[in-house]
């Protein structure tokens, strides 16, 4: 069993909100894609007893957090999360880890204090999953997130190349698959795309990681 003390150590700050380094997920350890943006948009801590109650909802109870999650959101879902769950729902059965390039809740990265610093705990969280969980393809939306494979990886991934294009690939630790998207909500998009088209883009790379997962399999088999 993986130990979770080291992400634990790292999300349980002194004051301000919790950081979070996905969305619930019991089985985060065993997770097979990575979609990850830019950071959590909804501040927690005083909504739960202490940290423990916190961690626990996170990783043990995702009915708990969701339920404190929508009291904070009472307008709904963000355009993000409503993208990352309706891409994540097309993945059927392949356990899925949603995380982010900042790991501090903010409802605007622009409002995430000391950006720099936390850039560096969320490209470290993210190398810690990834060494953890060694995922079959990775999909970054979002300039923060893209900027984030290029210093994991040492990769340039263009978010508004056709999916069918895509094709960046690592070997080191593990074999994974790249890809890249504009941010899920559609802000700061390059002039003339059209993110209306978007939702269909991702349903065919759904299909495609889902293609990937397979062989991975087959490969271990």
């Amino acid at each position: 069993m993986v130990s979770d003390q080291y992400l634990r150590e790292i999300c349980d700050t002194p004051e301000g909100p919790y950081l979070r380094p996905f969305t619930p997920n019991p089985k985060w350890a065993e997770a097979r894609i990575f979609i990850v943006g830019t950071n959590p948009a909804t501040p927690l801590r005083e909504e739960f007893e202490s940290f423990e109650a916190y961690w626990h909802s996170l990783t043990q109870n995702p009915q708990a957090f969701e339920r404190i999650y929508r009291r904070q959101h009472s307008s709904g879902q963000s355009k993000s999360t409503k993208r990352a769950r309706q891409f994540q729902n097309q993945l059927a059965t392949v356990n899925v880890l949603t995380t982010n390039a900042m790991l501090y809740p903010a409802k605007d990265p622009d409002c995430v204090p000391k950006k720099g610093e936390q850039r560096k705990i969320g490209a470290s969280c993210f190398q810690f999953l990834f060494d953890v969980c060694k995922p079959s393809s990775v999909l970054f939306h979002g300039a923060y997130a893209v900027t984030l494979a290029k210093e994991s990886f040492g990769v340039e991934l263009d978010p508004y190349q056709p999916i069918e294009y895509q094709d960046t690939i690592i070997h080191d630790p593990n074999t994974c698959h790249l890809f890249a998207f504009p941010h899920f909500t559609g802000q700061g998009v390059q002039r003339g795309y059209r993110v209306r088209e978007m939702d269909t883009e991702l349903a065919r790379l759904a299909v495609r990681m889902k293609e990937i997962e397979r062989l991975t399999n087959l490969g271990k088999g």
